[in-house]
This record gives C-alpha cells, sequence and structure tokens, in this order.
C-alpha cells in the first residue's frame, strides 16, 4: 500500500495519536510505503527501511541515502531534512527543557 504524505493539514497531535496507530494496525496486514516530510512519521512509525530521495530537476533525482533508522547517515540525513539540521533540533530539545541524552548524538 502507497500514501503519499498523510501528514498533509494534520496537526501533529493528530499525526501522533490517530494517524500513528491506523499506520501500526495497517503494517500489520501488509507493506507499507510512506511518502513524507514528517519526522514523527518515520520514527513514530516504526519505519523499518528508509530511502531518501534527491531531485536533481524536476524529472530527475536519486537515491541519497538508505537503510534502517538505526543507520548513522539515515539519522544524520532525517536531522538535516526533516529537523531542520543537527542545531535546529538541539535548539528545540534545549528550549522544550528536555532533559537526558541528546538524540542527536549517535551510539557506539
Amino acid at each position: 500500500m502507497g500514501i503519499d504524505q498523510p501528514e498533509d493539514n494534520l496537526d501533529k497531535r493528530l499525526v501522533g495519536s490517530v494517524l500513528m496507530q491506523v499506520l501500526a494496525e495497517l503494517k500489520e496486514q501488509r507493506q507499507i510505503i510512506v511518502c513524507t516530510h514528517d519526522p514523527n512519521i518515520l520514527v513514530g512509525g516504526d519505519a523499518e527501511q528508509v530511502i531518501v530521495l534527491e531531485a536533481q530537476s524536476d524529472k530527475d533525482g536519486s537515491v541519497k541515502a538508505h537503510g534502517s533508522i538505526d543507520n548513522e547517515e539515515i539519522v544524520s540525513t532525517v536531522v538535516d531534512l526533516l529537523e531542520g539540521g543537527k542545531e535546529a533540533f538541539e535548539t528545540r530539545h534545549r528550549r522544550y527543557g528536555l532533559r537526558g541524552e541528546n538524540p542527536t548524538t549517535t551510539k557506539p
């Protein structure tokens, strides 16, 4: 099943609760391919394979990176493209007053 940007016109709370539940239920029944610009869908949807595409023009593109969400290159690319970059992500982390391990630090 292919789903193109299911987060469009939904607020983050609805994406995080209802949409994640629907995707989890569908995932148990069949393979799902989701095109998204929302990191919450990527992580909350428990993506098994992430494919990052890069457009060279309106009609031409290529695979920039692929792998699991545990892959350091994928994490870096996701933070850069979907979170606005490492600095923006870390700024939000600090401003929200979140404690604990820095989520952009990869583990050995």
